[in-house]
């Protein structure tokens, strides 16, 4: 999405990284004698890219214009710091002069200031913001109309040359003025671009008592965003914006997927309500940075009825493909959350619109035991062409639901991802027979159900969801093509419920040499769930009078909330008599793992187990102790057991303590 403002960085990427002047966070100490400022900025390639001004006063009514052409004023201040890494002033003398220092850090992308206490106090009211520097004539560099490699563009001599101000907690009024999806504030930037247009930052400042005692960490409530330090890294040099995008999913060259933003300081936008116990994971589209839970009637819906905390991902860029890198950031950002917001993590459900949906189908197949569902809001993941070569083929992997339950709400005039794609994602969850629900808005275009901000439907099939740990049955498919180990550990999709460890015989196979593991337990004394179908009905919409319609969108084609509800609900398995056994195909398996611990087994009495495989395989019982096995060769392997199959074939095999 585009910004609000008009600057534009400088085009040497190596050293303006397309983001030199974006502060992420500033802190104030006092030590001794002395009060250091510490700048941290999301990126800083050359410690002389960058300038911050950092205003010090009494909040008094006289003005003071900061030095070296910043070409901005604050009332109340007294004294200003300006420090650019490689030198600084205290006013209008060296810092040195003034019986202080400044130090840079690239790998740390900081600045740290510090000064006698005598010249800035014990209480004062800050003012802070941050530009490029112009190291030939020692100011801050103007911007110009035109950007070239060495200058910013976007500017015309009537404004700061500021890029960032510090300090601000007025950037919530998220919806533009005619109260359009598409005129939001995407980017957090909107007040301040208004300052910054009006040259005047006064309200954006901060008291600070250096001998106050520490306050507790604000519990927000609403609509904030929050930043978290990731272990991402990609693309040399690791940080900054990269306009044009770096490739993503290296499985598929031919993906259309970008990062742009590659710094280890990643955000997500979150919904917090007044009560919460859960989470719900919303998936933004190709083109956008957000999903878009500012909205009223999403927070009432989903958020507030739900009792449920939305985190929305920005997940490195707004066409990253939830995959690889992106993944992990989702990933990445969930933890985060649950750090500071306590939820139940059975309660997890996975959501996400057009690319988002993609998203949503392709990581609820590879990590089934995170999350409790999925909703899909125009998204695709089995068709011919486009999903099936671009997106990894997620629709190969719908065996993997088999715990799960599916929403898919889909527009019948979607221009982009046609209706017929949620058609084949709704014929495979009914030939597999697991429980699913589709929402069909015969007038709805592929974003059509944004204008509506109507997510009943949605909310009352995430309500009842939660993640079964321990499954009766577990099927899961896996292909080790698509493995990132060299990113991170989390992206070795090896393992779902009480089954790890699963390693494919011919890896060096395409994606499709899938290996699969299909298994069943007996031992936790009820009977697998299954599905039956309800009864289609048909609406013309809760929200809205018979026939009534909206006007918006892209087209300017009429919107109605008139739908079709088809699918089948989930039926709970029954209790029956516990058996001390488990059975399991294996299909181009060489290894396998189960916990039997999980699985409600033990070899205190005699275990049973079957074994189905196509070929060579190990398989490991988790937790046996010393053990004798009876039916196939095996090897003791600490507390485990490991069984040797030497071929293709069925195997019964009997285990029981030593």
């Amino acid at each position: 999405m585009p910004g609000i403002g008009t600057y534009v960085y400088p085009t040497d990427a190596a050293r303006y990284g397309a983001n030199a002047a974006d502060i992420h966070q500033i802190r104030v100490k006092r030590e001794g004698k002395q009060v250091r400022f510490a700048v941290m900025f999301n990126t800083l390639l050359a410690p002389d890219t960058t300038v911050v001004g950092i205003a010090l006063g009494d909040g008094g009514a006289e003005r003071m214009a900061w030095p070296l052409g910043a070409g901005i004023e604050t009332p109340g201040t007294e004294h200003v710091i300006t420090a650019w890494g490689t030198g600084a002033r205290f006013d209008d003398i060296p810092i040195s002069d003034a019986g202080g220092s400044v130090a840079v850090d690239v790998d740390e992308n900081a600045f740290e200031i510090a000064l006698p206490r005598k010249l800035v106090g014990d209480s004062f009211r800050a003012y802070a913001a941050a530009g490029l520097w112009d190291a030939a004539n020692g100011t801050w560099m103007q911007v110009g109309a035109t950007r070239s490699a060495t200058q910013p563009g976007g500017g015309d001599g009537a404004h700061p040359n500021i890029f960032n101000v510090a300090f601000r907690q007025d950037e919530d009024t998220t919806v533009g003025p005619r109260n359009h999806f598409y005129e939001t504030n995407w980017w957090w930037e909107l007040a301040q671009a208004a300052a910054l247009a009006e040259g005047n930052i006064d309200r954006y400042f901060v008291d600070i008592e250096l001998d106050a005692e520490d306050t507790p960490q604000r519990a927000y409530t609403g609509y904030h965003q929050r930043i978290y330090r990731s272990s991402v890294r990609i693309a040399p040099p690791h940080e900054g914006l990269t306009e044009a995008g770096v490739t993503g999913w290296e499985a598929n060259p031919a993906a259309v997927w970008r990062y742009n933003f590659l710094g280890p300081w990643q955000t997500y936008n979150v919904y917090v309500p007044e009560q919460f116990d859960r989470m719900t994971v919303m998936l933004h589209g190709s083109g956008i940075n957000s999903f878009g839970i500012w909205l009223p009637g999403l927070q009432r819906d989903l958020g507030d009825a739900n009792g449920s905390i939305l985190i929305d991902p920005l997940a490195l860029g707004v066409s990253s493909g939830y995959a690889d890198h992106a993944e992990l950031a989702v990933l990445e950002s969930m933890d985060d959350a649950e750090k500071h917001y306590p939820v139940d993590d059975s309660k997890t459900v996975l959501s996400g619109v057009s690319m988002g949906g993609v998203g949503t189908y392709r990581m609820l197949a590879l990590h089934p035991d995170l999350f409790a569902g999925g909703v899909d809001w125009s998204g695709c993941a089995h068709s011919p062409g486009y999903c099936t070569a671009v997106e990894m083929a997620p629709g190969e992997l719908f065996a993997n639901y088999r715990n799960h339950e599916l929403f898919i709400h889909h527009g019948g005039l979607d221009y982009l991802l046609p209706a017929y794609m949620a058609g084949h994602n709704a014929a495979r969850m009914e030939a597999l027979g697991y429980p699913y629900r589709m929402a069909l808005f015969p007038h709805v275009e592929h974003t059509g159900f944004y204008y509506f901000d109507s997510w009943r439907l949605e909310s009352e099939f995430i309500r009842p969801l939660r993640i079964d740990e321990n499954p009766v049955h577990v099927t899961f498919r896996t292909s080790e093509a698509w493995w990132r180990p060299e990113i991170s550990p989390r992206l070795v999709y090896d393992h779902a419920y009480w089954v790890s460890g699963l390693r494919t015989r011919d890896p060096t196979l395409s994606d499709r040499a899938y290996g699969t593991v299909d298994a069943t337990t007996m031992g936790l004394g009820r009977s697998e769930d299954s599905s039956a179908p309800f009864a289609p009905t048909f609406s013309l919409g809760a929200e809205l009078e018979p026939n009534d319609c909206q006007f918006y969108g892209p087209s300017g084609r009429a919107f109605c909330m008139s739908h079709t509800y088809s699918g089948r609900e989930d039926v709970p398995g029954e209790a029956v008599p516990r058996q001390n056994s488990f059975t399991t195909t294996l299909r181009n398996l060489r290894a396998a793992a189960f916990d039997m611990e999980r699985m409600g087994l033990s070899v205190e009495e005699p275990l049973v187990v079957e074994i189905t495989t196509d070929g060579t395989s190990d398989v490991t019982i988790l937790g046996t102790g010393q053990v004798s096995v009876e039916g196939a060769e095996a090897v003791q392997a600490g507390n485990d057991i490991v069984l040797k199959l030497p071929s293709a074939g069925v195997y019964e095999i009997s285990l029981v303590a030593s």
